[in-house]
């Protein structure tokens, strides 16, 4: 199914709008390229950090869910109300595991 997405921006980051097709990944349309690139770049980390921070949220694989979106997104721009309903919500309690940790942090 495909979406069209409007975002406007939060931070120094330009609006972007394209349509994502849910079924096949693909992304289409005037900022696809821009979309595409903050997708790939979250692909190869395979997170992103959420809020609470530190919080972060494993990706799935690809074609990603609106979930998925909505925290790669969420970070720079405002979401469009369907989709900020989408978005994870972390935990910043339950992401500390520090057992067997070494350093200065532990």
């Amino acid at each position: 199914m495909k979406r069209t997405i409007s975002l406007t921006p939060l931070r120094n980051a330009p609006p972007l709008s394209f349509e994502y097709d849910g079924e096949t990944g693909a992304v289409s349309g005037r900022d696809a390229q821009l979309a595409a690139d903050f997708i790939v770049s979250a692909e190869r980390m395979q997170f992103v950090v959420i809020p609470p921070y530190p919080s972060s949220y494993q990706l799935g694989r690809a074609p990603h869910s609106l979930a998925d979106l909505a925290a790669i997104f969420a970070e720079f721009y405002a979401l469009p109300e369907w989709l900020d309903a989408e978005r994870p919500i972390g935990d910043a309690a339950g992401d500390e595991d520090t057992e067997g940790a070494t350093g200065l942090l532990a």
